[in-house]
C-alpha cells in the first residue's frame, strides 16, 4: 500500500524489499532494491541493505559499488565500512589468480576500518561488528592467522565502544566469589541460532 501511494519513493521501495528478502525472495528483493537506489537521494541504510543482499547473491563486485556509494553520502557510516572490508573476501573466484588481491584488500581494508576508528573514537563503532564476516576466507588454502587476528583485534577495539548500560552485567552468586565459582563448575553454554538446523555439518558438531 506504501508503495502504490508513493511509487517513487526510494524509502516505501527498500522497506517492501527488506520485508521481501527476509522472506526469503532475494531475487525479488534485490529488483526493489535495485529500483530504491536508483532513485534521488537514496539513504545509506537503502544502500547498505541492498549491499547485503548482493553479497547473499554473490554479486559481490556490485555490492562493493553500492557500498562505495553510502560511504561517499556518509563517510561516518560504520556499518558501510565494515562491510566493504569484508566484502572482499568473497566465496568464489573466477581463476586462483583473483585470491591474493583479494587478500590484500582484505588486508588494506582492516587497515583503513582500524585508522578511521582511532582517528574520532567512533561511539556507534559496535553496531557494526559481525554484519558481515569473513567466513569464506577459511575455504582458502592460506595461513590465515595473521589476517584473522587483525580481524579479531578489530572486533574487540568496536565493540569497546558500546556505552557500558548496554553490556550485559556480570552476576554474582551470594556468597561465592567470581574465582572460586569459574573453578569449581563447567560453565553451561546455550545456542541459538536461525541457523540450527536438519544438516550435516550441525550433525558431524553435535554428534
Amino acid at each position: 500500500k506504501a508503495v502504490a501511494m508513493r511509487p517513487h519513493s526510494s524509502a516505501t521501495l527498500a522497506a517492501l524489499a527488506a520485508v521481501q528478502f527476509e522472506k526469503g525472495q532475494v531475487a525479488t528483493a534485490i529488483a526493489n532494491y535495485r529500483e530504491a537506489a536508483a532513485l534521488p537521494n537514496p539513504s545509506t541504510q537503502t544502500l547498505c541493505a541492498f549491499a547485503n543482499a548482493l553479497l547473499t547473491s554473490g554479486l559481490y563486485e556490485e555490492a562493493v559499488r553500492y557500498l562505495r556509494q553510502a560511504i561517499e553520502i556518509d563517510g561516518n557510516n560504520a556499518i558501510a565500512r565494515w562491510k566493504l572490508a569484508v566484502a572482499h573476501c568473497r566465496p568464489i573466484y573466477s581463476s586462483a589468480s583473483e585470491i591474493e588481491p583479494s587478500r590484500q584488500a582484505f588486508s588494506n581494508g582492516l587497515l583503513d576500518l582500524y585508522a578511521w576508528f582511532h582517528a574520532a573514537r567512533r561511539p556507534e563503532a559496535y553496531t557494526a561488528v559481525g554484519s558481515h564476516q569473513p567466513f569464506f576466507i577459511a575455504y582458502q588454502p592460506f595461513n590465515n592467522k595473521e589476517l584473522l587476528s587483525r580481524y579479531g583485534k578489530l572486533c574487540v577495539e568496536w565493540m569497546g565502544s558500546m556505552p557500558q548500560d548496554l553490556a550485559v552485567p556480570k552476576i554474582k552468586r551470594p556468597g561465592t566469589s567470581a574465582h572460586a565459582h569459574a573453578t569449581t563448575r563447567k560453565m553451561r553454554i546455550g545456542i541459538a541460532s536461525a541457523h540450527i538446523r536438519d544438516h550435516s555439518v550441525w550433525h558431524a558438531i553435535t554428534k
